[in-house]
This record gives structure tokens, sequence and C-alpha cells, in this order.
């Protein structure tokens, strides 16, 4: 009999994750979640983008969207669509890319589309639906980011969550606080206003087995000496960063290389877009890059939970075993 279940369990794991870029978990506390995984190779079809474009396909009342960057024709045109059929669609764009001709296309319909006007840069990549729907993630809504950089997308249906981000939105739009909020396993936070680096810092100094990361820009060097001391103390510790930032003059790759961090860079055409720290059998991702502007002067967003862990697990080692 225990065999049984244990190949039953097997089973539904199987058909879980038999998908390269699609997981599926929910949990005891009502989340809903479901992680994806970018392309790399092939045709620009089949992606992400596809599955986000079927959410918003659905929306029927609200679509708030903060986003850094957004130039995918598919995901533009989903948008207006829904505007159309009375969907009220707001977004908040960094200054940045105000002036881009699809931001300006946009404009002109009846979406509400809004710069963050401050001096932060707004970094977020989340979009609420129908106040029940969040979808979060390191990538923007650029076709690069869905079919060519290493990226990763969360969708998580929950009432509760969906209100938090819908709060955060809210608070760039008033240029008020932040919001934090704990809800069971399940962490959300904000920046500039959580203090997010404590945190990650905290984490990392509290871990008794494993730290690998993926990581696109990393010049805290704050995180890297944490980082240093649990490799010191006997923690496995591995990381991924991109093939092209790892040089720049602020990065601390050279600092973790010459401390015996075992650290490859990516190896696609690509960017290593991701933002993922695993610590023990915890995860964080979100748009929050290992730098002190994304923790002191960004609009950022950053999820933690335990109970995905596993799926990003199989990612970082299929990233790590293709990089250099």
């Amino acid at each position: 009999m225990k065999k049984f279940f244990f190949f039953f369990f097997l089973y539904f794991i199987f058909i879980g994750c038999n998908s390269s870029n699609t997981s599926y978990k929910k949990d005891n506390n009502t989340h809903f979640i479901k992680v994806f995984f970018s392309k790399t190779s092939g045709d620009y079809i089949n992606g992400v983008d596809e599955i986000i474009i079927k959410d918003i396909n659905l929306a029927k009342e609200s679509i708030e969207l903060a986003i850094y960057e957004i130039t995918n024709d598919k995901i533009i045109n989903a948008l207006l669509n829904a505007s159309k059929r009375g969907v009220k669609v707001k977004i908040i764009v960094d200054d940045e890319f105000l002036n881009n001709q699809k931001i300006k296309d946009l404009n002109k319909t009846d979406i509400l589309v809004i710069e963050d006007n401050s001096k932060y840069t707004m970094h977020n990549k989340y979009m609420i639906i129908d106040d029940k729907i969040v979808w979060s993630g390191s990538g923007n809504y650029t076709y690069y980011a869905f079919y060519r950089n290493y990226e990763n997308f969360i969708r998580i249906e929950d009432l509760k969550i969906a209100d938090i981000y819908k709060k955060d939105f809210q608070m760039i739009l008033d240029k008020n606080v932040s919001y934090l909020a704990l809800n069971s396993s399940f962490k959300v936070y904000f920046s500039p206003n959580d203090n997010i680096k404590s945190i990650l810092i905290n984490k990392i100094n509290s871990a008794s087995k494993r730290i690998y990361f993926l990581i696109y820009a990393f010049t805290d060097y704050d995180l890297a000496e944490a980082i240093i001391k649990a490799k010191k103390r006997g923690v496995d510790v591995k990381g991924v960063m991109d093939g092209d930032f790892y040089d720049n003059k602020y990065s601390v790759y050279s600092y973790l290389i010459n401390n015996s961090i075992d650290v490859k860079l990516d190896s696609v055409p690509g960017k290593l877009h991701d933002k993922v720290l695993i610590v023990d059998d915890f995860v964080y991702t979100g748009s929050y890059n290992f730098t002190k502007s994304a923790n002191e002067k960004n609009y950022e967003n950053l999820i933690g939970y335990d109970k995905i862990v596993y799926y990003y697990e199989n990612e970082f080692w299929k990233i790590f075993k293709n990089s250099q």
C-alpha cells in the first residue's frame, strides 16, 4: 500500500511538472500559484506572454499594470481590446519609457497611462486582473523577456494577495509609503520602504544548507559579504550572473570569485534577467536586483514563498549546468 501511494505521488509530480515553462502549486492557504519560465530560443510563439494574454482576454472589470517597459505588441493589443470592451485599464510606466511610441499609442485610447513622475525608477513588473489575479516576476513585457532572456514569471490567484498589490499600485499613484504584507508563509515586500536588503541579509545569515542565486545586476557588497560569510560557515553557495553585466565596474562578481564563491556566467544570446534567491527551502523572486538602488531608490516588488522552491531549484540547476 505504501508503494502505491508513493508512485501515485510521483505520477502527479510528473504531470504537474512535465512542461518546459510551467509549474503548478496549490497550498493549504488557498493561494493558487503557477510558476513559468521564459523560452530562450525558437520562434516567438507559445511563450508565457500568450498565457498572460489569456488572462487579459478574460478580464471583466479592471486591469492595473505597473511595468518598467512594455513593447510586446500582442500584450498591448490585448490591453487595447480589454479597454474597448469596457475593462478599466490603468498602466504605470517609468518616466524613461513614456515617450516610447507604443506607450504614446496607448495614451490616445481610454487606457489611463501614468508616468511614475518621481525620483525613483518604476522598476516593478506586476499586473492585477479583476482584483484577484496577480502576475509578477522578473520580466518586462517585451519579446526578449519572454523568448530570449532567462526570466521567471509567477501567477497568483488570491484575493488577499491581489489586495496587497492593489494597495501598492494606489500608493505609487499617491506617492505614499509602500505596503508590507505577510500572509502565512507567503511574503510580499515593496521597495523603497520595506528595506528589502536587510530582509534578504537576515535570511542569508540564517541559512544552514544552501544559497543559490540567479541575478542580472549584483552590485550590493553588503549582500555579497553576507553570502561569503555563509560560505565560510559551510553553506553550499552557487550562483549565475548575466554574461554581460558581470563586468560592470560596480559588479561584485570578481569579489565573489576571489572569495571562492562558485559563480558562473550565462551563455544565452539574451540576458539572464532573473532575480532569484533560494535560501534553504525558501525562494525569493520579483523585480528586485541585488543593488542599493533597488533597495533605496526604485519601486520594486519581491515575493517570498516556500511551496514553490522545488520549481525554482530545477530552473536554477538547468541554467547553472548550461553556464560557464
